[in-house]
């Protein structure tokens, strides 16, 4: 008999990450349409964007060895 690498429980869990993970990425990019429209300027919504972008970049690797 043939084995399923897809479970029910693999499934749950593959569906749980999606959504968790999805809320923060969909945040991404409405950042900087978010910062012009407080008032901020082009280079500046550009800024905060990049910023939020490497911050990402450089802190989610140690924040997964700290929270593994």
């Amino acid at each position: 008999m043939k084995q399923h690498i897809y479970t029910r429980d693999i499934i749950l869990i593959l569906a749980a990450s999606f959504f968790y993970m999805m809320s923060p990425m969909l945040v991404n990019p409405l950042i900087a349409g978010f910062s012009l429209r407080v008032g901020a300027t082009n280079w500046l919504a550009g800024l905060i964007a990049g910023a939020m972008n490497i911050t990402s970049l450089l802190l989610r690797p140690a924040a997964g060895n700290l929270v593994d």
